[in-house]
């Protein structure tokens, strides 16, 4: 909005280069995030494993699958509150189509479709499988395979979205 997207392709106009740029830093917050999150639950005598590989595994494809949605739509929309108000409305009904709070089996069969759409109900049946069934990264293979799908549409959709606009900026500028 400010102009700065014309410094950003003067650097390099490679778009994957400016997705590895911007998403890098989203990584390391989300590690620390899901470290604090983590500590809490010895604190408050949960008993549940979430210091474990597969959840370990489970936490970091749920992220990257989170990242690429977000910034595959951070680049579709012109204006950062057109895309922050979209993913808002993607966001907020998520938890309640995942099933966690009431289960699929009562849901109108277009609902469950957009539940399952979303990143945060393949990682909340997997989180529930390790943490409550003390189950095995074999267990939750089923939503790893989605999750690393859902990351990587919107990673490629993503990498084309972006050169497009980069192609189109440099049209401009010339």
């Amino acid at each position: 909005e400010d102009g700065y997207f014309k410094k950003l392709i003067s650097v390099s106009r490679v778009s994957l280069y400016h997705i590895l740029l911007k998403a890098f830093p989203l990584f390391i917050l989300s590690s620390i995030m899901c470290i604090i999150f983590g500590s809490t639950f010895p604190m408050f005598k949960t008993g549940m494993p979430v210091f474990t590989w597969p959840m370990f595994v489970l936490v970091s494809v749920f992220t990257f699958a989170c990242i690429s949605l977000g910034m595959l739509f951070s680049t579709m929309f012109s204006t950062q509150l057109g895309a922050t108000q979209f993913l808002m409305v993607l966001a907020t009904p998520s938890f309640l189509l995942s099933g966690f709070t009431w289960p699929h089996e009562g849901m109108p069969k277009l609902i469950v479709d957009i539940g399952n759409a979303l990143p945060l109900t393949h990682f909340l049946k997997g989180f529930r499988k390790l943490s409550i069934y003390g189950g095995s990264l074999g267990d939750i293979h089923p939503q790893l395979k989605i999750l690393c799908w859902m990351g990587v549409v919107c990673l490629v959709l993503m990498i084309v979205v972006l050169q497009v606009r980069i192609k189109r900026q440099v049209k401009v500028s010339r």
